[in-house]
Formats: C-alpha cells, sequence, structure tokens
C-alpha cells in the first residue's frame, strides 16, 4: 500500500481542480459536508481567472472552520476562514454544494460572535446578519420571535438554501470522485516519498545542535496494528501520538482507559480515513472528553518548530512531495548541522520509534500545528 497518500491538504484542491454530506434538508448517506467537500466548494467559489478578484490565490492554509446553524439548532452552513486572509461561508447541503457568501478579509458579524465567552451557537440569516439565538429571543413571546424571523427574512433564507441544484451538485460531485479515485488509483503504485525520511543510522556524520522534547518512555500507535479498521489513518495515528505525548508528562486520561488501541479508536471515529487535512479540533474535543483542556496553534516556520520544541510541545506536521502525496508526522524535535542542514525528529506513524528524520523543505512542509495542554 502507499502509505503517503494518507492525509491532503488545501493545496492539492487547487492543483487537481487545474485538470479538470448532508444536512436537514435532504436525505443522503452524509449527514454534513466532509472536509474535503468544504474546500472544494471554497475553491470552486473563491477562485478567478482574472487575478485581481482570485481571492483563492495566496491562501496558505485553513485558519478556522466554525458551524453555522439555523434557529432549530441544525447546522446549515460552514464559516472557513484562511492565513494570511479570507473566508468563505459554504452551504452545508450536497443537493446544493455553493458558496453563500466570501470575501477577501473576514465576515464583521460572524468574527464579532466567535468571542462570545459563552460559547454559544452562531445563528446563519444571510450576510451581515449572523447572531446568537438566545441573544435575539430570549424572554420574547412566540408572536415577537415569529415577527423577529419575518424581518430576518430567515424562512426565506433557510429554504433557498434547502433548494436542489442538479447542476452544481453534479459538477461537485464529478470533483470530489475525481480526487478520490486519482487517490485510489495510486494505491499500491511507487512513491515518491517511500524513502523520504532519513533513519538515525543514515543521518549525515559531523558537528550538529539539537533539542527534543521529553517524549521518555512513549509507546506510539503504529498505522500498521490499525489496518483491519482504518484506511489511510496517518490523520488519526498523529492525533493518537500526540495525546500519547501528553499522557506520559502527567495527563494519563489522554491514553484512554490506559489502551493505545482505545485512545486510536476513539480519534479515528472522530476524524475517520483519510484524506484528513485537519485533525486539531477533533483532538482538542477529544481532550475534553477525557476532561482537558487542549489549545492549538498555527506553527509557520522551522524557528517556530524549535520554540515549540524549546517548550516541551508537540507539533502535527503535514507533509507532502507531489500533489498526491501527503502524510501526518508528529515533530519531537530538531538537529542543525554545521553545514546549515536542518532536520525535524519525528514519529512517522509506521515506527514505534522517534529515531527517524524529515530533512526540512524535503519533503515540503504544508501545515505545523502546536498542541498545548492547560
Amino acid at each position: 500500500m502507499n502509505r503517503f497518500k494518507s492525509s491532503i491538504s488545501v493545496f492539492l484542491v487547487v492543483v487537481l481542480l487545474l485538470s479538470v454530506g448532508i444536512n436537514a434538508f435532504a436525505e443522503d448517506k452524509k449527514k454534513n459536508l466532509d472536509d474535503m467537500d468544504k474546500l472544494l466548494i471554497a475553491q470552486r467559489f473563491m477562485t478567478s481567472s482574472d487575478e485581481n478578484v482570485d481571492l483563492w490565490k495566496g491562501i496558505e492554509s485553513v485558519k478556522e472552520v466554525v458551524d453555522l446553524y439555523d434557529v432549530e439548532d441544525n447546522v446549515i452552513a460552514y464559516y472557513i476562514s484562511f492565513n494570511p486572509k479570507g473566508y468563505v461561508i459554504v452551504n452545508n447541503n450536497l443537493d446544493n454544494p455553493i458558496a453563500i457568501e466570501f470575501g477577501d478579509g473576514d465576515n464583521q458579524s460572524i468574527k464579532k460572535l466567535l468571542g462570545n465567552q459563552k460559547g454559544e451557537k452562531i445563528c446563519y440569516a444571510g450576510p451581515g446578519e449572523s447572531f446568537i439565538k438566545d441573544d435575539l429571543f430570549n424572554g420574547l413571546t412566540k408572536s415577537e420571535e415569529k415577527e423577529i424571523k419575518s424581518k430576518l427574512k430567515l424562512d426565506k433564507i433557510y429554504a433557498k438554501l434547502a433548494e436542489k441544484n442538479s447542476k452544481e451538485k453534479e459538477i461537485h460531485e464529478k470533483r470530489y470522485a475525481y480526487l478520490k479515485n486519482n487517490k485510489a488509483l495510486l494505491i499500491g503504485g511507487s512513491s515518491s516519498m517511500t524513502n523520504a525520511f532519513v533513519a538515525i543510522s543514515d543521518m549525515p556524520s559531523g558537528q550538529y545542535t539539537h533539542d527534543e522534547i521529553p517524549y521518555g518512555d512513549t509507546t506510539w500507535a503504529v498505522m500498521e496494528d490499525y489496518e483491519l479498521i482504518a484506511n489511510d489513518h496517518c490523520g488519526a495515528t498523529a492525533a493518537t501520538n500526540i495525546a500519547l505525548y501528553y499522557a506520559e508528562r502527567g495527563y494519563t486520561d489522554l491514553k484512554k482507559n490506559d489502551s493505545i488501541d482505545d485512545t486510536f479508536t476513539d480519534l479515528h471515529l472522530r476524524i475517520g480515513d483519510g484524506p484528513a487535512p485537519f485533525i486539531a479540533s477533533d483532538l482538542k474535543d477529544y481532550a475534553t472528553d477525557q476532561g482537558y483542556t487542549m489549545t492549538s496553534s498555527l506553527v509557520g516556520t522551522y524557528s517556530g518548530l524549535k520554540t515549540a520544541t524549546l517548550n516541551n510541545k508537540a507539533c502535527g506536521v503535514l507533509v507532502t512531495t507531489a500533489i498526491n502525496e501527503w502524510h501526518w508526522i508528529v515533530s519531537v524535535g530538531w538537529r542543525e548541522y554545521d553545514t546549515g542542514a536542518s532536520y525535524i525528529r519525528i514519529v512517522n506513524g509506521w515506527d514505534d520509534s522517534v529515531d527517524n528524520f524529515s530533512l526540512w523543505g524535503d519533503p515540503t512542509v504544508w501545515s505545523i500545528t502546536k498542541y498545548t495542554m492547560q
């Protein structure tokens, strides 16, 4: 099996499309959009042949994905913000897979609501009209609620989003199938990343400086152990290994039932099989359910990774060598030679070991996420 196509980032979507879920409103096997649905829809509507209005150009990574609700607490859409800038709101309906709105900066209405301290659900009422439901309806009679809904035209907005759009549905399904099928056709083929990582015994000789996080006697999850229940599961494996690292640092319940298998199983149920371009949200939710608070932040540079290592923070790293070759690893340290070569010390997901390295820049690093326990 080609082990390096386990995860695909937002940038895969861009290149693939050059050559070429569903919610309460519809009946389908999928109940909501998956990560690739969201990115495909975002890319389709944000891209333009006119470079002056092409919002997709220059996007480096996903910053945040937030569920948006209707007034009946159904997930009606997703707000996605990007680094270094830009946002899109995609409709949570695979019968009508459209971007409801998008822009160069942020949706200011939603941005203001994201900081609400109580964590209430954000209701979507069209461009510039999002709100916290309880803030708007608390203390009102049914007739007063009805009047506000009428003024906001909520029934019309939600009905519009619930409609079927056969043209866009057909386009989206073809694009989604293209991505999935090209991935499947490459399974079992040769991989340009097969020898991308370097065993410690094969590392260059010479003087170097280095640092590692205190991984100690951590026993790491290995992808091979779960091939009967999972597929392309490097994302879930990396998340498991981050949890196992912090379990050894005193957050013992992150190793669920003191079992690596139980930890992986729980996280795999959340993250699912690959491609899994995002794992942070599911990993943090898992930590919450185990009684802890975990935060994450993007680390964009090698120096940022070194700082994370100095502060004993594990990092999830998504690397690639080609548009169809992606893999999640966990950074546990770094090594810099006097010659100038820089390496990340890693848990690669295939071995219960930290004795492998990734040369900085080869494979290409698409994202680094630092995890912190509060």
